[in-house]
């Protein structure tokens, strides 16, 4: 997790940029491209972020399945 911390931080300061430059751009063209740019950057963050977890996700069905939703 530690390793790609400096990753993560670029892609999501990329995301914010991307969104800024559109808004700054008075286009809803451009904006509409970055932002569609911006939210594939956040998948792709999204998934660096969850691959060290990824191999324990079976366990998570077995945690805390005493607790019904709404309690």
């Amino acid at each position: 997790m530690q390793k790609t911390r400096r990753l993560r931080y670029l892609i999501f300061s990329a995301m914010f940029a991307a969104v800024l430059v559109g808004l700054l751009a008075h286009s809803y063209i451009v904006l509409s491209v970055l932002v569609v740019l911006a939210i594939l950057l956040g998948i792709v963050g999204d998934v660096i972020e969850n691959k060290p977890t990824a191999p324990f996700k079976q366990y998570n069905e077995l945690h805390d399945h005493h607790v019904k939703i709404g309690e």
